[in-house]
Protein backbone atom coordinates (compact mmCIF):
# COMPACT_ATOMS: atom_id res chain seq x y z
CA UNK A 1 0.00 0.00 0.00
CA UNK A 2 1.04 3.84 -0.70
CA UNK A 3 -0.98 5.13 2.06
CA UNK A 4 1.98 4.18 5.50
CA UNK A 5 -0.69 4.87 8.19
CA UNK A 6 -3.26 2.52 6.43
CA UNK A 7 -0.50 0.00 5.55
CA UNK A 8 0.20 0.44 9.85
CA UNK A 9 -3.61 0.01 10.61
CA UNK A 10 -3.76 -3.51 7.88
CA UNK A 11 -0.23 -4.67 9.68
CA UNK A 12 -1.79 -4.57 13.64
CA UNK A 13 -5.10 -5.71 12.40
CA UNK A 14 -2.78 -9.20 10.59
CA UNK A 15 -0.94 -9.25 13.99
CA UNK A 16 -4.26 -9.51 15.63
CA UNK A 17 -6.01 -11.76 13.50
CA UNK A 18 -2.93 -14.32 13.66
CA UNK A 19 -3.73 -14.44 17.54
CA UNK A 20 -6.92 -15.80 16.69
CA UNK A 21 -5.52 -18.08 14.44
CA UNK A 22 -3.32 -19.66 16.80
CA UNK A 23 -6.03 -20.42 19.27
CA UNK A 24 -8.26 -22.20 16.39
CA UNK A 25 -5.14 -23.70 15.14
CA UNK A 26 -4.56 -25.50 18.98
CA UNK A 27 -8.75 -26.23 18.39
CA UNK A 28 -8.07 -28.09 15.24
CA UNK A 29 -4.89 -30.14 17.07
CA UNK A 30 -7.69 -31.42 19.57
CA UNK A 31 -5.49 -29.38 22.84
CA UNK A 32 -8.77 -27.70 23.88
CA UNK A 33 -10.94 -30.75 25.35
CA UNK A 34 -14.22 -29.82 26.74
CA UNK A 35 -17.15 -28.92 24.34
CA UNK A 36 -15.51 -29.79 20.95
CA UNK A 37 -17.64 -31.16 18.52
CA UNK A 38 -18.32 -34.83 17.53
CA UNK A 39 -16.24 -35.56 13.73
CA UNK A 40 -19.41 -36.72 12.15
CA UNK A 41 -21.30 -33.66 12.50
CA UNK A 42 -21.81 -31.51 9.55
CA UNK A 43 -21.07 -27.41 9.89
CA UNK A 44 -21.31 -24.97 7.14
CA UNK A 45 -18.98 -22.33 7.60
CA UNK A 46 -20.18 -20.19 4.95
CA UNK A 47 -16.86 -19.27 3.55
CA UNK A 48 -18.81 -18.53 -0.04
CA UNK A 49 -21.41 -15.62 1.21
CA UNK A 50 -17.88 -14.10 2.94
CA UNK A 51 -15.95 -14.17 -0.46
CA UNK A 52 -18.02 -11.63 -2.13
CA UNK A 53 -15.86 -8.26 -0.48
CA UNK A 54 -14.36 -5.21 -1.65
CA UNK A 55 -10.53 -5.65 -3.46
CA UNK A 56 -7.99 -4.46 -1.19
CA UNK A 57 -5.54 -2.03 -3.84
CA UNK A 58 -2.78 -0.23 -3.06
CA UNK A 59 -4.91 3.43 -3.40
CA UNK A 60 -6.72 2.97 -0.64
CA UNK A 61 -7.31 5.95 1.49
CA UNK A 62 -7.55 4.95 5.28
CA UNK A 63 -11.34 5.32 5.69
CA UNK A 64 -12.27 3.07 3.08
CA UNK A 65 -8.87 0.38 4.83
CA UNK A 66 -10.87 1.10 7.79
CA UNK A 67 -14.47 0.31 6.31
CA UNK A 68 -13.17 -3.17 4.65
CA UNK A 69 -11.57 -3.93 7.72
CA UNK A 70 -14.89 -2.93 9.73
CA UNK A 71 -17.20 -5.20 7.43
CA UNK A 72 -14.63 -8.28 8.22
CA UNK A 73 -14.92 -8.17 11.36
CA UNK A 74 -18.44 -7.94 11.33
CA UNK A 75 -18.49 -11.17 9.35
CA UNK A 76 -16.01 -12.63 11.77
CA UNK A 77 -17.97 -11.36 15.01
CA UNK A 78 -21.53 -13.23 13.35
CA UNK A 79 -19.63 -16.61 12.11
CA UNK A 80 -18.42 -16.94 15.55
CA UNK A 81 -21.37 -16.52 17.31
CA UNK A 82 -23.07 -18.72 14.93
CA UNK A 83 -20.19 -21.47 15.66
CA UNK A 84 -20.45 -20.47 19.78
CA UNK A 85 -24.42 -21.50 19.09
CA UNK A 86 -23.71 -25.35 17.85
CA UNK A 87 -21.16 -26.04 20.20
CA UNK A 88 -21.75 -27.40 23.65
CA UNK A 89 -21.20 -25.63 26.79
CA UNK A 90 -17.51 -26.01 27.60
CA UNK A 91 -13.54 -24.58 27.35
CA UNK A 92 -13.75 -24.59 23.24
CA UNK A 93 -17.62 -22.56 22.96
CA UNK A 94 -15.87 -19.77 25.67
CA UNK A 95 -13.15 -19.58 22.94
CA UNK A 96 -15.38 -18.77 20.22
CA UNK A 97 -17.22 -16.67 22.74
CA UNK A 98 -14.45 -14.39 23.30
CA UNK A 99 -13.02 -14.68 19.82
CA UNK A 100 -16.97 -13.27 18.53
CA UNK A 101 -16.59 -10.39 21.38
CA UNK A 102 -12.63 -9.57 20.22
CA UNK A 103 -14.14 -9.20 16.21
CA UNK A 104 -16.83 -6.89 17.62
CA UNK A 105 -14.35 -4.68 19.22
CA UNK A 106 -12.22 -4.58 16.73
CA UNK A 107 -15.67 -3.33 14.74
Amino acid sequence: MKDQVAKDAFQELAQQEQGHQNLLEKYLRGELKGGTLSRGQVIDYKIAERLDQSEISLDMKLKDVFLLAANREKASHEFYLSLAQIHPAGEVKRLIERLAAQELEHK
